[in-house]
């Protein structure tokens, strides 16, 4: 692996501007590889696995390498106590060399182990600054299916401290659609690397060795939770007592609506800009944005852009921004229901 991370030590992080693929906020993921069996790792080579995943398009099929800076995926915020922000690149470019997952195959009906990376390509590697990743090309059927895939925010991937935290809030995420997840506790402990863990220990300090992290950590997330154990009514334990065979997540912010990532993906990436950037309000975006349609909302951020940049700036975005979003949707309503009424009796 090619690396000249000895002569950037106190090097900022932002200090190169090399050409890089777009990373999209949202990581769209096949179910085979959200519940594949995944060892342990270090939460930056997690975070760099998962900003790979935001790049792929998955209509263009797999590209030759996927490419970032190393401040994409280590932030300011980030404790890295006496180390280089490099020296946790280099151990996690080391451990992705060896990242195998074990993915379910539905027909041989047993988990086959995989290698997800393909550091043997001249592409991969770090240097200047910049992570160079190269995907196994021979999964490339399993990284773009989205026939049945789980999607999560980029963002929060980069701000937990703990391997658990990423792999429960990936795992939480394929759920957001009814709010809750059931799982037995042999196979929790299997998603979260621990099958041979915890063997002594009792359900209820597996359960809160696993979950207690995570359960902080992602309190701030939309994959809050509370999660409990689940009683076999039919077995007891050696002392006569039920014995916890299952746990149930419950997705404490969950509520159930049409979400920004229902739309393509290119149309995602302007509504997430008129949220995140424009702060237009999320209930009026997905009120209007079908309405509305990719080329005027374009139009409409680009009026933002235009007036942030005369002497009459935009004083409250959350208010004059979302004004405009629900006036110009409004307007297409009302001409569309004028249309309409030439073709159908309208009352």
């Amino acid at each position: 692996m090619k690396t000249k991370n000895s002569t950037q030590m106190s090097i900022p992080l932002d200090l190169f501007e090399q050409p890089q693929q777009e990373i999209s906020k949202i990581v769209k993921q096949n179910w085979n590889l959200t519940f594949a069996r995944q060892k342990k790792v270090s939460i930056y080579t997690k975070r760099i696995m998962s900003t790979v995943l935001a790049q792929i398009k998955h209509k263009k099929g797999i590209e030759p390498y996927y490419r970032f800076r190393v401040s994409d995926v280590i932030k300011p915020t980030d404790n890295l106590k006496s180390k280089s922000p490099y020296s946790y690149v280099k151990e996690a470019m080391d451990e992705m060399m060896g990242m195998i997952w074990k993915i379910e195959d539905v027909d041989k009906k047993k988990y086959v182990p995989r290698a997800m990376i393909d550091s043997a390509d001249d592409a991969w590697g770090y240097d200047d600054g910049t992570i160079t990743v190269v995907l196994n090309r021979q999964l490339k059927d399993v990284f773009l299916e989205l026939s049945h895939y789980a999607t999560f925010e980029l963002q929060w991937m980069m701000v937990f401290e703990s391997w658990y935290s990423t792999r429960l809030y990936e795992l939480l995420s394929a759920f957001d659609d009814n709010g809750y997840w059931i799982v037995s506790l042999d196979e929790f402990k299997a998603l979260m690397d621990c099958t041979d863990k915890y063997k002594t220990d009792s359900a209820t300090k597996i359960i809160d060795k696993l979950t207690s992290v995570p359960k902080k950590e992602l309190a701030k997330s939309p994959m809050a939770f509370e999660v409990e154990g689940l009683e076999d009514t039919f077995t007891r334990g050696k002392k006569g007592r039920k014995k916890i065979v299952a746990l149930k997540f419950t997705l404490t912010k969950w509520k159930p609506k049409t979400k920004i990532i229902d739309f393509e993906e290119d149309y995602q990436s302007v509504l997430n800009d008129l949220v995140d950037i424009w702060k237009i309000k999320e209930k009026a975006i997905l009120k209007y944005a079908q309405r509305i349609g990719k080329d005027e909302a374009i139009q409409i951020r680009r009026s933002f852009q235009m007036k942030e940049q005369s002497q009459d700036k935009i004083s409250n975005k959350e208010h004059y921004c979302t004004s405009v979003w629900v006036k110009v949707g409004s307007e297409l309503s009302q001409t569309n229901m004028e249309q309409t009424k030439g073709f159908f009796k309208i009352g």
